[in-house]
């Protein structure tokens, strides 16, 4: 008696996550938790909840857009480790530039 085969489909059910970039995993989180802690700054310890942290991300985003950049151009991003370079980053995928990272 011959065994049903599965076909292709069947055999791969992995489903890959819906963010289509960088910024999309933000937005989640902000939806799902807006008040949960998504950074913690300075010496103080000071928390950024991810509302706070979207609020920058989109502000800095308007103002990269402002300086006549259009999707897909690139910029190089140059920060420490920092909330800067987080806010920096998010900041550019929302805007829709390719950003490249550097060391300073």
């Amino acid at each position: 008696m011959a065994r049903p085969t599965a076909t292709s489909h069947e055999e791969n059910r992995y489903q890959p996550p819906a963010a289509t970039g960088l910024a999309d995993l933000l937005d989640p989180q902000v939806r799902d938790r807006p008040d949960a802690r998504a950074l913690v700054i300075t010496a103080d310890r000071i928390r950024v909840s991810y509302h706070c942290l979207a609020a920058m991300v989109d502000d800095v985003a308007d103002r990269l857009r402002g300086t006549g950049l259009h999707r897909g151009d690139p910029v190089g991003l140059v920060s420490a480790n920092n909330a800067e370079f987080i806010v920096g980053l998010f900041a550019s995928a929302r805007a829709g530039l390719v950003v490249a990272p550097m060391d300073p």
